[in-house]
């Protein structure tokens, strides 16, 4: 069938260029695209842990080197500070970076300032970042607004959490590339 009207219509909605969308059957093939798309053989793809498993899965599939970001133990719950991401990253200079924001099963979050001193990190060692949305907008801040200013950029997002339509697989990829 012709989705370009389900394009036009999404993409008004998220008020970006219908470009910078890509349909998908559920957020989970959106972050498969991506690992097919962008990951070759020994590609280096940072995690969280512990987090969505298919993160894992994608990783052995296409034959990536994992490397885990552990939540660490404080009184307000599991963290990873940005501090300990940057150091890992500009030590390992992953392919791929994959955060959910919010996490789960963690429930921990980065803020609008941690997600924009990341992107620029990663764009000087040329990493993508994947910021998994899942359940926006039960969690109200979305990575969109730099969209267009970091083309290392991909947010995945799903309609299952908050529009509870599981069963309909559908989900897209927001990005400027």
């Amino acid at each position: 069938p012709d989705l370009s009207r389900l394009y036009k219509k999404l993409a008004k909605n998220l008020k970006v260029n219908p470009k910078n969308l890509l349909l998908t059957a559920g957020a989970d093939v959106g972050i498969k695209t991506v690992f097919e798309t962008f990951i070759n053989e020994g590609d280096a793809v940072v995690r969280t842990n512990p987090t969505f498993e298919m993160y894992s899965i994608y990783s052995k599939v296409f034959n990536a080197k994992e490397i885990l970001l552990d939540y660490e133990k404080t009184e307000e719950g599991p963290k990873i500070s940005l501090k300990k991401i940057i150091k890992i990253i500009l030590r390992k200079k992953p392919k791929l970076i994959c955060l959910p924001n919010p996490d789960s099963p963690t429930g921990h979050s980065f803020s609008s300032n941690e997600i924009k001193t990341l992107l620029k990190k990663a764009k000087k060692i040329g990493s993508l970042v994947l910021i998994d949305e899942a359940y926006y907008p039960f969690y109200p801040f979305s990575s969109k607004k730099f969209i267009k200013k970091f083309p290392n950029l991909i947010i995945v997002r799903t309609t299952s959490k908050a529009w509870g339509l599981a069963g309909l697989r559908v989900g897209y990829v927001l990005s400027s590339i």
